[in-house]
């Protein structure tokens, strides 16, 4: 009995490691899976900046010096799919699921789904980590309201401190959570003058104790400083328009989010959709919505409505801001709300709901199951509930349906990379075409420029995305000459000595996209070709010498 029960206590983790493995599959390969935002180089580099992200980045530079950086990714994506999994499932338990199945489906859900597909295929692998322990924060924001003490206060606090190291907009889904677990409870215990004095206590002690872990980043953000502060300096009506919720009209919108979807890059036709390749995947949402129900009506009469009121809130809450109600005049004069300019986040609120009510739901399912066919029917409706969300999903199965792949670098920048470090001046590199996001022929799709971290030397890259007037995602003045420089580049008959001035010692072309268009490089006064391969060339800039 003892060794049973030790290994029914780690069975989900082998479980949810196995499926991990189904998900991710031929990625495990060797080289780099890189998708829109998710381009891991050969070196991860120490960060220069202050952000949030600040001690993560440390964290991957430190494992890279050990390990090679495109194993840590795959062991990135590998935890956040076992996360996800393993922390709804023991969240399920603590709520109090006595079936075993249904925890496992509760689990499957949360860690296959819509909207774990669209950002695994954007390469938004911060933001999914930060969804991975959602429900770990859950768990232990129950506990520390069911018992207030200095304990759960701080393991409360170090939970909060770990998401917003790995995914800074999570801690508005944190908010959220906490906001409406605070307000049912209090409603509750409404005449627990104790209760309610150590959980203002405690609650301001895994406050501070989250401020005072944060404060490397958020003392420089509080006086308008760090990287943070900039990118929500730069964001506008026009990031709020670009990045709204996709869906026509409102009742279009609605749809997609209830459905997990409404991504923005959904509509930008750089992968397929779930319902694209799954048959009656329609019918197989409104299956899903019927373990929810079912879940929150089973939940509700056997009298735990409460569990109830706290998911069912904190998920309409995110579907509404999911829908945009903070864009406009909201996010222009309430601190950090202009952060949110991509409001789709906000539906792993809605994913976390459905896991937890689908897996409640599940249970109550699979009762009747056994009360009307016994113990096959049970095994039977156990084996089609567990695969549901996979078919509904199923597109994620096997490497993401062959969407992704590992790929290397081209042999030619690594020997670049050598070529320009054994110049020791301390001129910078241009890089060509000059786009922040674009298609590259060995990745196989459009990724964001990986020069900068690939590159040893200080290698200046566009950066406009330039999607419907968003803004730019780090604008320096160097940046911003060069965006007027370069459009009028071919009939400046002094482009040398105008990118010396911004002290930029070469110029490389990597031979992609639109780079016919910057022909005339060959032909420009003061500009040297000396080397050239299959995928690169790189110019000198003679007049730079002269500087």
């Amino acid at each position: 009995m003892k060794r049973w029960s030790a290994a029914s206590k780690y069975l989900p983790w082998v479980v949810y490691g196995g499926l991990a493995l189904a998900v991710l599959g031929p990625l495990l390969r060797p080289g780099f899976v890189l998708t829109l935002d998710m381009v891991f180089t050969p070196q991860l580099r120490m960060p220069t900046t202050s952000s949030n992200d600040y001690v993560f980045r440390v964290l991957l530079h430190g494992l890279n010096l050990f390990i090679a950086s495109d194993v840590i990714e795959k062991c990135l994506l590998f935890l956040v799919l076992l996360l996800s999994g393993a922390g709804m499932h023991l969240l399920v338990k603590a709520a109090g699921c006595g079936q075993t199945a249904g925890a496992y489906i509760a689990g499957i859900i949360y860690m296959v789904n819509p909207f774990t597909y669209d950002r695994f295929m954007a390469g938004q692998y911060e933001v999914l980590l930060g969804y991975a322990l959602l429900p770990w924060f859950t768990r232990l924001l129950l506990k520390f309201l069911a018992g207030p003490g200095w304990r759960p206060a701080v393991w409360l606090a170090a939970s909060a401190a770990l998401v917003s190291i790995v995914s800074i907009h999570t801690i508005g889904l944190l908010v959220i959570l906490s906001a409406a677990a605070l307000c049912v409870l209090l409603w509750r215990r409404r005449g627990d003058r104790v209760w309610r004095r150590n959980v203002l206590k405690y609650g301001g002690l895994a406050a501070a104790g989250f401020v005072a872990a944060s404060s490397y980043w958020l003392v420089p953000l509080a006086f308008g400083h760090g990287s943070v502060a900039a990118q929500l300096g730069s964001i506008s009506s026009a990031d709020q328009s670009a990045f709204a919720t996709a869906g026509n009209g409102l009742l279009g919108k609605v749809g997609n989010v209830v459905r997990l979807q409404g991504f923005w890059v959904e509509a930008r036709g750089m992968y397929d959709l779930p319902q694209t390749r799954v048959p009656a995947w329609g019918l197989l949402g409104v299956m899903v919505w019927g373990l929810v129900v079912a879940g929150a009506v089973s939940l509700w009469r056997s009298g735990k409505w409460l569990t109830v009121m706290i998911f069912a809130i904190s998920a309409f809450t995110g579907g509404l801001l999911a829908l945009g109600v903070l864009s406009g005049w909201p996010a222009s004069h309430v601190p950090f709300l202009a952060g949110f300019r991509e409001p789709e986040k906000f539906v792993a609120l809605l994913a976390l709901g459905y896991a937890l009510l689908a897996g409640f739901g599940a249970a109550a399912v699979l009762r009747y199951c056994r009360e009307q066919g016994g113990r096959v029917f049970a095994v039977g409706g156990t084996v089609l509930l567990a695969a549901l969300p996979l078919v509904w999903t199923a597109p994620m199965l096997g490497g993401f349906g062959g969407q992704l792949r590992a790929v290397h670098y081209p042999a030619d920048w690594t020997a670049m990379n050598t070529r320009l470090g054994k110049d020791r001046s301390d001129g910078q590199t241009l890089f060509l075409p000059w786009h922040l996001y674009m298609r590259y022929g060995f990745a196989g799709r459009i990724i964001a420029s990986p020069a900068p971290a690939f590159f040893d030397t200080s290698a200046i890259v566009s950066d406009n995305p330039e999607f419907r007037g968003a803004a730019r995602a780090n604008a320096t003045p160097t940046k911003r000459a060069l965006d007027d420089l370069l459009p009028h580049a071919a009939i400046t008959s002094d482009l040398a000595t105008r990118l010396a001035k911004l002290h930029i010692r070469y110029v490389l072309l990597a031979r992609e996209d639109d780079y016919r268009q910057y022909s005339y490089l060959r032909q420009a006064s003061g500009l040297q070709l000396v080397a050239k391969s299959q995928t690169l060339e790189l110019y000198r800039n003679n007049a730079y010498e002269e500087e």
